[in-house]
């Protein structure tokens, strides 16, 4: 369990981005994201054109470290092409 996260909000579907924290992208108000228990993760972010998939397999690895660098340089790579 992740505890609060405050400017998130989680459904059936999965959670949205409303405010993006500190470890969040500035550009990922909207996202709706989810991951699973060995590292896999989606997002996808209409505001920002940008959506992405991860696949790793480590157990308990809900969030692992490079899952934020990875995200970070996609919404970046994105931003550029604008």
């Amino acid at each position: 369990m992740m505890g609060e996260q405050p400017g998130k909000v989680h459904g059936l579907a999965g959670g949205i981005i409303q405010t993006p924290s500190p470890i969040d992208h500035p550009d990922a108000a909207g996202e709706f994201y989810w991951g699973g228990v060995a590292g896999t993760q989606w997002w996808i972010c209409p505001k920002a054109n940008v959506a992405g998939v991860m696949m790793a397999q480590r157990q308990m690895a809900f969030v692992h470290p490079f899952s934020f660098e990875f995200k970070r340089m996609a919404y970046d790579a994105v931003r550029r092409g604008r």
